[in-house]
């Protein structure tokens, strides 16, 4: 058992604590903050995410009466503070002092001192002022019993990360200098020659060039890296005094920054996460798209257990709909992080805040305070739930299929002017239907795992594949010559590939790769080259049909579009037909491929489908692999993980994602459920209510 914080051996369970805002005017308010805690099942709370004007009222005066006091009461109490560095919210002495912290927007306005997460991530006055007040609070609560985690900033860069002043423009060009050395090879990458924007000076480089995807592309690294910078400084800042683990809580698949370097700094994979439950039919595509933020946490982790951050017992104020948790829904979306690897769920926020924008944001505690009311009373019940979960502490989850989710795929899909692309869809949409891009695919991709019950990491090709059996390559746009070589390795000694449309048709400069797609040598591997891409009208209609005896045991035909790949036979090529397209002028040619290569195989799914028809084929490419279920039969809506325990106990996490009661087939044995009453069962079915959670283990 390893706990996120030593010494701690419990699941953490609590929520963000703004206590600065009722300490001083409102003590009674601090005092019944800390009878209820206990109440709820909380042991852990994060501090002073928004509290620099607290902390710092005045530059270089302190403050820390406040904070001294709740620190206190939360070791007296037994709980643990997540204590945090204060960057996300610039006070106003700083921004009036220091106009240079206030971010420019790409129109060149520089914008006032407003909301939060907007200063420029360039200037080294702010950068400089939150390692002073980071490294006072370090000095100051090292030591403290209370103190269990360093919360590291809070959303970093939050909706738009990048600034677009004078500073900022120069750091780029300085990395580019430093990526590029030369203009030459700058042009060259960037097929500057296009539109006759060939640059002959570095000042002429200018990020808001759209004639420019290379640019476009490189300026999205840059503002990831300035985040980067940013967030090593408070570490360095902490870390002078303290040798508590970092954190820092992402949102999901966020697009603007490239989340997988920002893992890489910090000890601890922290998560929010704000699904919209609509009560349709359809809502377990939402249940799946948290399962599928809980992989990447934990492949960000590296397998390693991760923290649920943020979540709300209650409606969020900036949803389209207001909509209350109906009962059930709250513990089993709790539940979810869980079986997805993480080891605890905390909330935004403890108690709704009187005033502000977040006054109506989902907290414990509401505006009527006590423990009476039905969110506090869930809250609760889930905070008993979790003392009984104690014994998943440092379990792990076996995985034999990866994905790849690539937050720079994402960029160059997004960025791209023709197919691949998105298509009119706004980045905040969690399932972005209509986006045709690598989001969807992903989405689309994960979905048909998550029918299937089939645990799944959410990785890139810059990641170790040698621990996989299969490799899924949803509208992998961009892929190196490094990666593809990568993906021939994987292969050739036993590995499965699921190559997809839309994968490998640039390289990481924005390039076409020469010769076909999918490029970079991979269409050697999978035996096939694309001549045209079909982009099919929501009214056009196309189909895959099966081949006679084939290796998937697919006859049903499958819904095809809107990409359509034109494939015809590499030189020399030896790959198997598995499906044709059924329509449109390229009737009878090549849809679905195999083609064996050393110790493992290649398929090629050279158009998209739909829903149902990437079920089928995941399902049966599962089934050809031999690739276990978690439960057998799984079925839409039922969805099951499992977590290891050092002792080799197996642990069965079922949901029931639907608000009607459902039953599942079992794995033989005999089964006790940690949240149940110690009983065992016999039974090769379980019965679920509806939002129904169980966590078996096998006692047999």
């Amino acid at each position: 058992m390893v706990p996120l914080i030593e010494g701690f051996d419990k699941l953490l369970h609590g929520g963000d604590y703004n206590a600065d805002q009722w300490w001083a005017q409102h003590p009674e308010v601090i005092t019944e903050d800390f009878q209820l805690m206990p109440l709820a099942g909380c042991n852990a709370f994060s501090i002073g995410i928004f509290a620099w004007s607290s902390l710092e009222p005045q530059e270089g005066v302190y403050d820390f009466r406040w904070l001294d006091d709740i620190m206190d009461r939360l070791a007296q109490g037994g709980h643990k503070a997540l204590l945090a560095t204060p960057g996300a919210g610039k006070p106003n002495w700083l921004a009036a002092k220091y106009p240079e912290v206030r971010r420019v927007l790409p129109n060149g306005e520089r914008e006032p001192q407003a909301k939060r997460a907007n200063h420029c991530p360039s200037s080294p006055i702010f950068r400089q002022k939150l390692a002073a007040i980071s490294e006072a609070l370090a000095q100051r609560y090292a030591n403290h019993p209370a103190l269990g985690l360093w919360h590291i900033d809070n959303e970093i860069g939050g909706e738009a990360p990048d600034c677009h002043c004078d500073l900022c423009y120069t750091n780029f060009r300085k990395w580019l200098k430093d990526k590029y050395q030369n203009l030459a090879t700058l042009n060259q990458k960037w097929w500057s020659m296009f539109w006759s924007h060939t640059y002959g000076d570095w000042d002429e480089i200018h990020p808001n060039d759209a004639a420019n995807e290379g640019l476009q592309l490189d300026w999205k690294r840059f503002t990831t890296e300035q985040r980067l910078k940013g967030m090593r400084s408070q570490i360095a800042a902490v870390r002078q005094f303290s040798d508590k683990p970092t954190t820092t809580n992402l949102m999901g698949a966020h697009q603007p920054l490239d989340y997988r370097r920002l893992a890489e700094e910090v000890d601890i994979v922290s998560n929010d996460s704000y699904p919209e439950w609509n009560g349709q039919p359809d809502q377990w595509k939402t249940a799946a798209w948290l399962s599928f933020c809980g992989d990447l946490m934990r492949s960000l982790s590296k397998g390693k257990p991760w923290l649920q951050m943020e979540a709300a017992p209650s409606p969020t104020n900036w949803q389209p709909y207001h909509r209350v948790k109906r009962p059930g829904v709250h513990r089993r979306e709790m539940f979810q992080a869980i079986a997805h690897g993480a080891e605890g769920t905390l909330y935004f926020h403890w108690r709704k805040s009187r005033g502000g924008g977040e006054k109506f944001h989902g907290a414990v505690v509401d505006h009527d305070s006590g423990s009476h009311t039905r969110v506090f009373q869930d809250v609760a019940t889930w905070g008993d739930d979790l003392k009984k979960l104690t014994p998943l502490i440092g379990s792990r989850t076996p995985v034999q299929v990866a994905m790849v989710y690539d937050w720079e795929v994402r960029w160059a899909s997004g960025i791209t002017c023709g197919p691949g692309g998105s298509v009119g869809s706004p980045e905040h949409t969690f399932i972005a239907e209509q986006d045709q891009g690598h989001w969807a695919a992903v989405l689309r991709y994960y979905r048909a795992l998550w029918r299937n019950s089939v645990s799944t990491d959410v990785i890139c090709l810059n990641d170790d594949l040698s621990q996989y059996k299969v490799l899924i390559l949803p509208h992998t746009f961009m892929i190196s010559e490094d990666q593809a070589a990568a993906i021939e390795r994987f292969a050739a000694k036993g590995g499965t590939v699921l190559g997809t449309a839309m994968s490998g048709l640039v390289d990481e400069t924005m390039l076409v790769h020469r010769g076909g797609f999918p490029g970079a040598g991979l269409h050697r591997l999978f035996g096939l080259v694309a001549e045209e891409v079909d982009t099919l009208r929501p009214e056009d209609s196309q189909h895959l049909t099966f081949a006679s005896d084939n290796p998937l045991g697919l006859s049903e035909s499958v819904q095809a579009g809107p990409y359509c790949h034109l494939m015809r036979p590499h030189p020399g090529g030896d790959a198997e037909v598995i499906a044709s397209y059924g329509e449109q002028f390229y009737a009878d040619s090549a849809a679905l491929t195999r083609r064996q290569h050393g110790q493992g195989a290649a398929w090629w799914l050279a158009c998209d489908c739909d829903e149902d028809g990437t079920e089928a084929i995941i399902s049966a490419l599962l089934n050809e692999q031999q690739i276990p279920r978690v439960i057998p039969k799984p079925s839409t809506g039922i969805h099951a993980t499992e977590r290891i325990a050092e002792d080799g106990t197996r642990y069965l996490c079922i949901a029931n994602h639907l608000d009607t009661p459902a039953v599942c087939d079992l794995p033989s044995g005999d089964f006790v459920d940690l949240l149940g009453n110690n009983e065992t069962t016999h039974s090769e079915r379980l019965h679920l209510q509806g939002n129904g959670i169980h966590i078996l283990y096998n006692v047999s």
